[in-house]
């Protein structure tokens, strides 16, 4: 069993997770520490102090910094209800059950983040959007496929196979 005092301070939802699953516990926190990511990375940014944290998020983001050899921003991680409808979230956002995270790998455009990431096999089998007018990528560790590519325009989110039109047309204005 977990001790209390490890889990204080962490938010009722979390410190409730983490009490009832302590194999869960230790493996993330061995993650999270090889990783140099803190808790607070995927709090929720409401400052509710929620957090939870799939089991296979962490190890997933900790294989991807390792191909990357390079630091991982977490921009997003676990949102509560309210905060992901704030936001305008997707109604069933998987960062409400804690499989998500919004990154940026220093060094990397979200086109080279997106392969990076389909190497890993939690992703490539899971969730990956790409936004590149923000310049982050969504990745999710959900049981099925999902790929999209989100442009600040209003044309909502369009199949990846849009991507290589996108950065045709992007690099025509680079031109």
């Amino acid at each position: 069993m977990v001790s209390k005092s490890w889990v204080k301070g962490l938010g009722p939802l979390f410190s409730f997770f983490l009490l009832t699953n302590p194999k869960f516990c230790t493996l993330t926190y061995i993650a999270m520490a090889e990783a140099n990511f803190s808790l607070d990375d995927f709090r929720c940014k409401c400052g509710c102090g929620q957090a939870l944290l799939d089991p296979n998020l962490i190890p997933a983001l900790r294989s991807l910094q390792m191909i990357a050899k390079t630091k991982i921003q977490i921009l997003s991680g676990f949102r509560c209800r309210a905060h992901n409808q704030k936001i305008g979230g997707s109604k069933n956002s998987v960062h409400c059950l804690g499989m998500a995270a919004d990154i940026v790998i220093e060094g990397f455009t979200p086109v080279e983040m997106f392969f990076l990431a389909e190497q890993i096999p939690e992703f490539r089998n899971g969730g990956i959007g790409v936004y590149p007018d923000n310049g982050f990528l969504h990745l999710d560790v959900r049981k099925t496929s999902a790929r999209w590519l989100k442009l600040k325009s209003n044309l909502g989110h369009l199949p990846i196979s849009e991507l290589a039109f996108y950065l045709a047309e992007k690099e025509k204005k680079n031109v």
